[in-house]
């Protein structure tokens, strides 16, 4: 049976518990749409729009010093070229479009696709003091509850973290001034998109499909569809789900959590397995329930770092899909050499 509670991995947990705890503190307001429950409700930020003039600026020949965007909370003058940036959410997306922030949280610096890019970024822990000793000139956000309190720090822009990668790079390259290297990024990621989505139809067949879980051998484990840990296996990749994933999973949410026993019921031809890899790995072929499922048998199960597959930022899920393929050729050509 279904049930609602969903397990992730102890060190996603942690990191979990340190953001959220993080962006609760320190908030004085509360901006976007109010829900019926008093909470915000971040709607999706269209694609930012901006007007290249300053209302002091008289003189055509003289280059703007700021900017005017449109975003899902209203307009922002921002700076023509920001040159301190503070980001608690979009650490991995700025840096994408070649913007190395002065502050961001802590979590996302942890990124382990993001290691040697991060050196001289201040831990801000979504801390106001920490954000206004560094005197930044522009702020983005993914915490509306923080938004009132960022703006009176320095121009604020809210962006909805939960929007399509592709989108959140568009918006972002309008906002940083940054449009040419955001079209360079999206053009290079639609060819690699293209390219391992070529390289895997070698391996998997018209008809299979593909199940990911997280939790191993627990009693209960998650099951996603196209969301979360899902999100680049099924979004960025197109791989197939079982057609009881499917029937399951409610795509405004994208996971569930099942009975461990229940398995077989959706497990597909390839399954992709999220643990926490520092700690974890098991023996499914022993497993009375996991050792009778054909992708066991046929060593198509594969297990992932779930705190990898946690990060959403676009240079996190090039490294996702390039890991995706990786393991999967990899697998293949032992295969081919029995």
């Amino acid at each position: 049976m279904l049930r609602n509670i969903k397990r992730v991995p102890m060190a996603l947990l942690m990191a979990f518990g340190l953001l959220l705890s993080a962006c609760s503190g320190g908030s004085s307001g509360n901006t976007g749409a109010a829900t019926g429950d008093g909470s915000t409700a971040q709607s999706k930020a269209p694609a930012s729009q901006v007007n290249s003039s300053s209302e002091n600026n008289t003189n055509e020949n003289v280059q703007a010093t700021t900017r005017i965007v449109n975003t899902s909370l209203g307009e922002v003058e921002v700076p023509a070229n920001p040159q301190r940036v503070v980001t608690d959410f979009f650490l991995g997306h700025i840096l994408a479009l070649n913007v190395k922030p002065v502050g961001s949280n802590g979590v996302f610096m942890q990124n382990p696709y993001l290691e040697g890019k991060v050196s001289g970024i201040e831990d801000i822990s979504d801390n106001l003091e920490a954000i206004t000793g560094l005197n930044p000139d522009l702020i983005v956000t993914g915490n509306a509850k923080s938004y009132d309190a960022y703006c009176k720090i320095a121009p604020t822009v809210f962006l909805d973290n939960s929007a399509p990668v592709r989108d959140q790079v568009k918006e972002l390259g309008v906002i940083l001034g940054k449009e040419a290297e955001a079209s360079a990024w999206l053009t290079d990621f639609e060819q690699k998109v293209t390219s391992a989505k070529e390289s895997l139809s070698s391996i998997i067949k018209e008809g299979e499909n593909v199940t990911v879980f997280d939790g191993g051998l627990s009693k209960d484990i998650t099951l996603y569809g196209n969301a979360h840990t899902g999100r680049t296996i099924h979004g960025e990749l197109d791989l197939p789900m079982n057609e009881n994933v499917i029937r399951s999973i409610d795509p405004k949410v994208g996971w569930a959590t099942i009975s461990n026993e229940l398995a077989g019921s959706y497990a597909g031809d390839y399954i992709f397995m999220a643990v926490n890899a520092k700690v974890e790995s098991f023996d499914y072929t022993s497993d009375p329930v996991w050792g009778t499922l054909d992708a066991v048998k046929n060593n198509e199960l594969y297990e992932i770092d779930g705190y990898k597959f946690y990060f959403s930022d676009p240079i996190s899920v090039m490294g996702q899909i390039q890991d995706i393929v990786d393991m999967m050729e990899e697998r293949a050509l032992e295969k081919s050499k029995k």
